[in-house]
């Protein structure tokens, strides 16, 4: 079987008589919410590696979605597969009980178990403590500008 003939498995979340279906969160989805909600994401999940949130996500959700509204949004958008602001401005504005049941249905889409929320936590831990390795070790005169000379020096 190749991939083309897999199904993504979603679940359906009724609003009033709308149907709102979603999938799990993929790597590239993790990457595509990070790039526009990269501190809101950092915040959690500091919390979440320091153990102020434990590994009972669900139990912590009213928190994460009163301190992270957008990115509850920006998720439901995401899992509908429809990513632009104005989807996510609509998922902002869902009653909160759909918005709690959007996010238990995409968070038992992507994770089978608590378990593999662990797992998660544990990867990504790993490769950030990497890639913060790889970036102290880089030497002072690289620059993200691709020049070779430092922002600063290029300004002037």
């Amino acid at each position: 079987m190749g991939l083309r003939d897999i199904q993504i498995h979603r679940t359906t979340v009724m609003y009033r008589e709308e149907a709102i279906s979603v999938r799990g969160i993929s790597a590239s989805d993790l990457f595509a919410v990070a790039q526009d909600y990269g501190p809101s994401i950092a915040i959690l999940f500091g919390k979440f590696s320091s153990g102020e949130i434990d590994q009972n996500i669900k139990k912590h959700m009213a928190m994460v979605m009163s301190e992270a509204p957008d990115l509850v949004g920006a998720i439901i958008a995401l899992a509908t597969d429809d990513y632009h602001p104005d989807s996510i401005k609509v998922a902002k504005q869902l009653p909160g009980n759909v918005q709690i049941e959007l996010v238990e249905a995409i968070f038992n889409e992507t994770f089978y178990s608590e378990a593999e929320v662990k797992k998660l936590t544990e990867s990504l831990t790993r490769m950030i403590t990497a890639a913060s390795g790889v970036l102290k070790e880089m030497p002072q005169s690289v620059s993200l500008n691709g020049t070779g000379e430092s922002d600063a020096k290029s300004a002037s």
